[in-house]
């Protein structure tokens, strides 16, 4: 029987509690894809109980053995405060489960919920006294990382799964990669953005997270699309899919977009974006080169990466490869290497870190990065009034609408872009 008078409250702490296992980048998945078990994940990760179980029940009916769907079905259970259901689950998976760390996790799960007396209403508060806490014997699940830390606490492991997985949205209007992340172990979205060398955010975003943001002087400037601005550097726990790392993140005064998650995070890790089925999946790099003429070497200077773009009649010219842009930004050596004519081009204006900057749009009749041809693709051409790709000298930014549709590895290791046909 449900204990029917502590529900209510029981199932917000409960959620809350589950919801700090996936926001610590310790979210626990089998390598194995399987799209009853991503979709069941998915909607687990909006707390969706109820409808994750489903998904759950059904990878269930093709693997019964599959620990990882057990545990998040007796999770979802938990979740929805059907207490004597997920006893029953806990107990089998901690029966019959196959991998060790979900059958110990299933056991703690099983003797608090053993352990209530019927009903509980305390709270341990949090570590800052903030009542966030996991409910006194309340047999809300444990064995999940508990949410939150200050920026001066201290640091969790760096985290780097052999295999792991982070599914995006893209911004209307815009097409900015966004994946749900955490720092410091507390909610954030990011911007997925191969065109940023850093991860940076706004005192804003702190200020949201219950970080206490800097007070001293700038100590260092930022440059990017429009100009600089002033900058500071903290270092905190930044964490997407499964992926964990201590990074010296870079905070603005003030950032009204997603922050961005940049070349500092995944430039050591190989991962695959998928722009068809919207996630990214990770894995460690590898020795193994094949090449074949789906594969295109790039460049990495600094933390960038850098192909060679080929226009009309054969003319090249080197551009960034950056998920975070929305288009395709020349520079004025690229409009000039490619032979582009921007005089019959409209005035538009284009928002980076610094600021705005003036470009011209057009439309170009043909680009192409090795198996990837695009025709009558609308770009933008800076008129090097302003800003960072505005220098000559500088390359521009290849960006969503060059890569949509199709799904590609970035192995750095090998310096190799793959795609998949």
């Amino acid at each position: 029987m449900k204990n029917i008078g502590v529900r209510a409250d029981f199932r917000k702490v409960v959620q809350a509690a589950t919801w700090a296992l996936l926001l610590g980048g310790y979210l626990l998945q089998p390598a194995a894809a399987d799209p009853y078990f991503d979709y069941g994940l998915k909607v687990f990760q909006q707390r969706n109980f109820k409808l994750a179980a489903q998904y759950f029940d059904m990878r269930l009916k093709s693997n019964p053995n599959d620990t990882y769907a057990q545990y998040y079905r007796a999770l979802c259970y938990h979740g929805q405060g059907d207490t004597d259901r997920a006893k029953e689950l806990y107990q089998s998976v901690v029966s019959t489960g196959i991998d060790a760390r979900i059958r110990a996790l299933a056991q703690t799960q099983l003797k608090k919920l053993e352990n209530i007396p019927g009903a509980a209403t305390a709270v341990n508060p949090g570590k800052h006294g903030s009542g966030a806490g996991t409910p006194a014997g309340s047999g809300a699940p444990s064995g999940l990382p508990p949410g939150g830390a200050d920026e001066d606490a201290q640091s969790g492991p760096t985290i780097v799964p052999a295999n792991s997985k982070a599914y995006f949205s893209l911004t209307p209007g815009h097409n900015d990669m966004i994946v749900e992340g955490a720092v410091n172990k507390r909610r954030l979205s990011f911007c997925f953005d191969t065109g940023a060398s850093v991860t940076m955010m706004g005192k804003n975003h702190l200020r949201e997270l219950g970080i206490h943001p800097p007070t001293t002087p700038a100590t260092s400037k930022i440059q990017g699309v429009g100009g600089t601005v002033d900058s500071w550097t903290m270092k905190l726990d930044v964490g997407i899919g499964g992926i964990t790392k201590r990074l010296p993140v870079r905070i603005s005064e003030e950032w009204e977009t997603a922050p961005l998650l940049g070349q500092d995070f995944f430039s050591d890790i190989d991962y695959e974006i998928d722009n068809v089925g919207h996630c990214i999946r990770f894995s460690k790099s590898s020795d193994a080169v094949k090449d074949d003429n789906y594969t295109i070497p790039f460049q990495r200077i600094g933390k960038h990466l850098y192909v060679q773009l080929e226009g009309e009649k054969g003319k090249k010219t080197q551009m960034i490869v950056d998920t975070g842009a929305e288009g395709i930004l020349f520079s004025p050596t690229n409009i000039r290497e490619l032979g582009i004519d921007t005089s019959g081009g409209s005035i538009e204006y284009h928002k980076g870190v610094g600021g705005s900057t003036e470009a011209v749009g057009l439309v170009v009749d043909m680009l192409r990065l090795g198996p990837i041809v695009v025709r009558n693709v609308k770009v933008s051409a800076d008129t090097g009034q302003k800003g960072m790709v505005g220098k000559e000298g500088s390359s521009g930014l290849l960006g969503q609408a060059f890569f949509s549709g199709w799904r590609f590895t970035i192995d750095n290791r090998n310096q190799r872009l793959r795609f998949f046909h």
